[in-house]
């Protein structure tokens, strides 16, 4: 079985961060679990209410805790605030409250708003890993107009590809911040296509002198959603073919053909 740390992914983008953390907030949505001090879970999660105090700064909770729970969290336990969005399974870094009340029979207290969180995406949400030998340049460039003259800020190759967004492979140097990128994935044959994206999450690889970076793609119009699609399933397809040998029962990829 994978581990959390397998399978979560960490958000450190302000404004990713921002909007997460609104998911919490939103009626119903979020519930509070309790952790040992090993990182395991104690007991089941509890409801709560989540209310953003000071963004940036504080959150404020209303939380329906038994005795125990309710205990422990006053004397400083660890605890997770966990949720369900459309991209999956999110949840806080862990947490612990302070300055304690009631209010209609419910703990009331505050944390400290979380610094990063963390996203187990959905298993449909389908990416495409590029297999050894197959090469998909990228750049990237500051946000304009698509196709305008201009020098990229950073280049390396892609790692995998989905409807939703891309993991690429940079140089160890490259400042790649929080703002939007416009990304350009330029296959073999020649054909390009450009999107904008936003990073979500940012891996060093010291050893290999490197920097992996996942991006969420932004503002998909019909034709660029079409276009996707083709691109996963053109790299699934060729990944297969070339997976133990080449297949003879699989055509090549017509993007994967240098011209």
């Amino acid at each position: 079985m994978a581990s959390d740390k397998e399978v979560f992914t960490r958000i450190d983008d302000d404004d990713e961060i921002a909007a997460l953390v609104q998911a919490l907030a939103e009626p119903g949505a979020a519930s509070l679990s309790l952790e040992n001090a090993s990182g395991s879970v104690r007991g089941r999660a509890l409801p709560v209410t989540v209310r953003v105090e000071e963004l940036g700064r504080t959150l404020s909770l209303a939380v329906s805790a038994p005795a125990d729970e309710e205990r422990a969290l006053r004397r400083g336990a660890g605890f997770r605030l966990l949720a369900r969005v459309r991209r999956g399974e999110l949840r806080t870094p862990v947490l612990s409250a302070g300055r304690f009340s009631y209010r209609d029979g419910r703990l009331l207290c505050r944390c400290a708003y979380p610094a990063e969180m963390e996203l187990r995406q959905r298993r449909d949400t389908f990416r495409a890993a590029l297999a050894s030998g197959m090469a998909v340049t990228a750049r990237l460039y500051r946000t304009g107009s698509i196709g305008s003259r201009r020098s990229a800020h950073a280049s390396g190759a892609l790692c995998d590809l989905s409807l939703e967004g891309c993991q690429l492979t940079l140089p160890m140097k490259a400042a790649v911040d929080g703002d939007l990128y416009e990304v350009e994935l330029c296959f073999p044959d020649g054909t390009v296509f450009a999107v904008r994206g936003r990073p979500r999450h940012r891996r060093p690889d010291p050893l290999h002198g490197r920097l992996q970076v996942g991006f969420a793609f932004v503002g998909l119009d019909r034709t660029q959603l079409r276009r996707l699609g083709f691109y996963v399933r053109e790299i699934e397809r060729e990944a297969a073919r070339t997976a133990d040998g080449e297949r003879a029962n699989l055509q090549p990829s017509p993007l994967f053909r240098s011209r």
